[in-house]
Order: structure tokens, then C-alpha cells, then sequence
């Protein structure tokens, strides 16, 4: 319970301490634009040096999450197939034929190309 405030900070509507740190700093920054332009620009020159700090790390940190999600995704046990998967099947229970490869696809395009140009000859 003690640490519930903390946390239902870091989860509002989905951002982070960091986040509300940032909108926090940019509003005493304009604050104290108000008061003094001197005070206001150490202000925003500190949001600035935090916010390269972050893009510093950053990085790394999205690098590292996604290298745990894609272990985790394949290290988890497959469910398997539903009963009843047949798999590559038709509707009348034979294996579908392959595709042509390349070279049956361009000879196939040059049989229908002799065949246009002798009925063009006619």
C-alpha cells in the first residue's frame, strides 16, 4: 500500500513519472518566464540536457525489450494444431498441386506470346 500512489502515478493513462517530470518542468519553465527570462532559459536549458540524456539511452533500452519479447515469443510452448487440421489440403482431400516455378511461369508467358503473334499472322 505504500507504494500505491507511486504507481497509480506511473500508470495514468499510460505514461511514466519521467513524463509527468517532463510536463511539470515545462510548465514552471513558462512560469517562470513570467518572473524572470534568466531563470526560464537555465530552466529550459535543463529539459533540453535531460531530454538528450534520454535519447541517449533510450535506444539501448528499446534494443534490450525487444530482444526479451522476441525470446519470450519464442521460448513459450505452442498450443499445436486444432483438431482436425489436415493441413495443406483441399476441399476434396488431395494436396493441392505445387506452384510453376520461374522457369515454367516464363515458358508458359512465351507459349501465350507464339500464340498471339500466329493468330495476329491469320
Amino acid at each position: 500500500l505504500r507504494d500505491l500512489p507511486a504507481k497509480l502515478i506511473c500508470h495514468c493513462q499510460g505514461t511514466d513519472v519521467k513524463t509527468w517530470a517532463y510536463r511539470l518542468a515545462s510548465l514552471a519553465a513558462l512560469a517562470l518566464l513570467v518572473f524572470d527570462w534568466r531563470a526560464a532559459a537555465i530552466a529550459g536549458a535543463s529539459i533540453v540536457v535531460a531530454a538528450l540524456y534520454d535519447l541517449h539511452w533510450i535506444g539501448g533500452r528499446v534494443t534490450a525489450l525487444n530482444k526479451q519479447l522476441r525470446i519470450d515469443a519464442y521460448l513459450r510452448p505452442v498450443a499445436g494444431a486444432p483438431p482436425g487440421f489436415r493441413g495443406r489440403f483441399t476441399d476434396d482431400g488431395e494436396q493441392p498441386s505445387r506452384p510453376p516455378s520461374f522457369a515454367e511461369q516464363e515458358s508458359l508467358l512465351a507459349e501465350i506470346e507464339r500464340r498471339k503473334t500466329k493468330g495476329s499472322d491469320r
